[in-house]
């Protein structure tokens, strides 16, 4: 439970985290995309071990929130801040991805740089990143098993205790291996049902509609028929 959890805070903040300093990198104003590109940059060279000790350390220094969420928040935060800088940097090159003529299509009908980047190129850079963007998922559930180094109580630092009271330990490892296994391949393949649901949607959007008053004309017919 306390995996899952962790992992689903995560995923939750880590993509809002991406989203902001992403668009942030790609803004109009230099300055936006100097102080963007720091965060993501910094957060993404600091190891998520390094950050979840630092944390906890200084959390349970600071006394700012009860000693027993304290592994937790730390936790949580580290794996939000590392693989929200890594989701910003898939939703920078996501957009950077996409052909020119999106840009200046939006530009054509009138809309501004951020109009663009949020109705016309961010949806279809989510959907073309999506697979990137799970793989991430899978690191933050499989990183949450670095909690057991700050006494967070999740799924291995259990089936560790479990293992050294029942003399175990090979048998339980290999569980555990199973389980993780088992989430991330399930992850995996809800993400790509959703990929070619929204691939199929789009397809569909995109199909000219027929015209009655073109049905049946040929490329010599009268005017009436075309």
């Amino acid at each position: 439970q306390n995996t899952i959890v962790a992992a689903l805070y995560s995923v939750v903040l880590a993509v809002a985290f991406g989203l902001v300093f992403g668009l942030g990198r790609l803004a109009p104003y230099a300055v936006v995309r100097w102080i963007a590109g720091a965060v993501v940059e910094f957060f993404r060279a600091v190891p998520v071990l390094i950050m979840m000790i630092a944390l906890w350390l200084g959390l349970g220094f600071a006394k700012v929130i009860p000693s027993s969420d304290v592994p937790l928040v730390a936790v949580v935060v580290a794996l939000t801040l590392y693989n929200g800088s890594v989701i910003a940097e898939l939703v920078r090159s996501g957009v950077f991805g996409l052909p020119k003529g999106q840009r200046e299509a939006a530009s054509a009908i009138g809309m501004t740089h951020t109009q663009s980047l949020r109705l016309v190129e961010l949806p279809q850079a989510l959907i073309a990143m999506l697979p990137s963007l799970v793989s991430q998922f899978v690191v933050i559930l499989k990183d949450s098993a670095l909690g057991s180094i700050v006494t967070f109580n999740e799924f291995l630092q259990l089936s560790r205790q479990f293992a050294a009271a029942n003399s175990n330990m090979l048998q339980v490892l290999v569980l555990v291996a199973v389980v993780f296994i088992l989430i991330n391949w399930l992850l995996t393949k809800l993400a790509d049902r959703v990929a070619r649901r929204l691939s199929n949607r789009t397809a569909a959007s995109t199909k000219p509609a027929l015209v009655p008053g073109n049905v049946g004309a040929t490329p010599g017919g009268t005017g009436t028929e075309q």
